[in-house]
């Protein structure tokens, strides 16, 4: 008689599956949210997320005009973002910030008081890419976690300024 008994083994291998169905029935059952209950302990285990958060050095290269094929579209400064088009300035919140693996970075800005009709969107996601900016424009905080921009467009920066 060694380490395990007969009865203790025939008792582990008995359960063993039963285990493993509850585990991936739970993955079937959890919303899909990246950062709750078991897919976000995942998540958090295998790292899976793009961006790695580091020490911020601010959004200042983000500064700047930037615009599409003819025209200015947004000019983004230290303490506000203006819809160039409609010609309205509003204050705006980082609410995060991101450096990329590949020397990129982003931010997550909260743009407040927005006027109906304009170019911008209450949550604006600003990547920097190679000689870009990427926008991602979101209505409402739950249409930023599920993905759901309603505006989106690559822009350069503008010799406006």
């Amino acid at each position: 008689m060694g380490l395990f008994s007969e009865k203790l083994m025939y008792r582990i291998l008995l359960h063993f599956p039963i285990v493993i169905v509850t585990f991936a029935l739970a993955l079937l059952v959890t919303p899909y949210d990246p950062n709750s209950g078991i897919r976000g302990l995942a998540n958090q285990i295998v790292s899976i997320r793009a961006a790695q958060r580091l020490p911020s050095r601010g959004i200042s290269s983000l500064y700047g005009t930037w615009g599409g094929s003819d025209a200015a579209v947004i000019e983004l400064r230290e303490n506000y973002v203006m819809d160039v088009e409609r010609g309205v300035a509003y204050h705006y919140r980082v609410l995060d910030e991101f450096r990329y693996r590949d020397g990129g970075n982003a931010c997550l800005i909260e743009v407040y008081d927005i006027k109906p009709g304009s170019n911008l969107r209450r949550f604006m996601y600003l990547a920097r890419n190679s000689g870009g900016l990427n926008y991602f424009g979101y209505s409402s905080w739950e249409d930023y976690e599920y993905g759901k921009a309603s505006a989106s467009i690559s822009l350069s920066r503008r010799m406006l300024e």
